[in-house]
């Protein structure tokens, strides 16, 4: 439950902080659109921070994210604009909301397949090195050292 507070906290920062920022951008009155600029700082600041201070790894939470910002950044629209979403970002944002599941499950997999394939070589080479110790270089290599003496050439 903390975590998800955490997320949607920074959503909001961020929606909100976007939005001001739309605003500074188009405000001509110096004073104001400096606030502005300010206000908009501190705002994506706040996300920012909220969203790396969350006691989650980002990847785990990336769904939750992707689809609390869809919701957050069409209510912000709606507040600050008065822009209703139409219904192709409506029928489209249900579909990717709706796949966002899969897709994290895929993404979970594919991350525990990538560890496996980083910690076995490793695991291996640790082994390998604890028994070969003893070894040189070059039987370690692959080269066995020759244990027969070489003949001197006959005197002539």
């Amino acid at each position: 439950m903390k975590v998800l507070a955490f997320i949607v906290a920074a959503t909001i920062f961020e929606a909100v902080g976007d939005a001001v920022m739309r605003i500074a951008l188009h405000y001509h009155v110096m004073p104001g659109r400096i606030l502005l600029f300010a206000s908009a700082t501190v705002l994506l600041t706040m996300y920012g921070a909220f969203l790396n201070l969350a006691p989650v790894e980002f990847a785990s939470a990336t769904g939750v994210y992707l689809a609390s910002l869809f919701i957050a950044f069409q209510i912000v629209n709606y507040l600050f604009f008065r822009h209703t979403p139409g219904p192709g970002v409506l029928v489209s944002s249900s579909r990717a909301l709706g796949r966002q599941r899969w897709t994290l499950q895929v993404y979970r997999r594919r991350l525990v397949k990538a560890k496996q394939r980083i910690a076995r070589p490793l695991s291996r080479r640790i082994v390998r090195d604890a028994n070969d110790a003893h070894k040189t270089r070059s039987q370690r290599v692959g080269h066995p050292e020759t244990s027969q003496r070489v003949k001197d050439a006959p005197p002539a």
